[in-house]
């Protein structure tokens, strides 16, 4: 009988941990989308200060940022 309660419990658990799992990721969802327009507010507006990037590895296209704003020197990554 207390199997069959405590199972129950945990089920209920589990269904209110995979409801905040769907709230946290739509907060997620709405941050990456305020980060994306942040950006490319900054993008148009930064008096940009390049830098090269010496971690970036040979192959990889963005070796540049702005010392400034931290942003990668790729407009269509901003638009």
């Amino acid at each position: 009988m207390s199997e069959t309660i405590e199972c129950e419990k945990l089920c209920n658990e589990n269904q209110e941990y995979r409801y905040d799992i769907v709230e946290m990721r739509e907060k997620i969802f709405q941050l990456e989308d305020q980060i994306k327009k942040n950006e490319k507010i900054i993008w148009n507006n930064c008096d940009h200060v390049w830098e090269y990037d010496i971690t970036s590895g040979q192959y990889e296209r963005n070796r540049y940022y702005c010392k400034k704003c931290k942003l990668w020197l790729n407009s269509y990554m901003y638009n």
